[in-house]
């Protein structure tokens, strides 16, 4: 996978989300793809169906993007004064597709 991939990815595609620099809650973290933009993705969560309110990811630039072989990762660079962007990343989320 690459990132233009998942600029292209398919409404209704299933991702778990493994960790999230903020607001991840513990639990069942399931996605589904619900609309696709240019600058990013809205997710809704199955498992809380009483929730009208979607999820959203930025597309990142590619040097923050990580394919993996069942999923991806999306990197946060510290891009303070002085940082050095090739080791100074944290994981701001990690996504793995479900198979049905």
């Amino acid at each position: 996978m690459k990132l233009a991939d998942l600029k292209r990815i398919p409404i209704g595609t299933k991702l778990r989300l493994i960790r999230c620099l903020v607001g991840a809650t513990p639990g069942n973290n399931l996605r589904v793809v619900e609309k696709v933009q240019s600058n990013g993705v809205w997710f809704r969560r199955p498992e809380e169906p009483e929730k009208k309110e979607l999820t959203w990811l930025d597309f990142p630039k590619a040097s923050d993007f990580q394919a993996d072989e069942d999923g991806f990762t999306v990197f946060a660079t510290n891009r303070y004064e002085g940082s050095n962007p090739r080791t100074e990343r944290a994981v701001a989320a990690q996504y793995k597709f479900v198979k049905e």
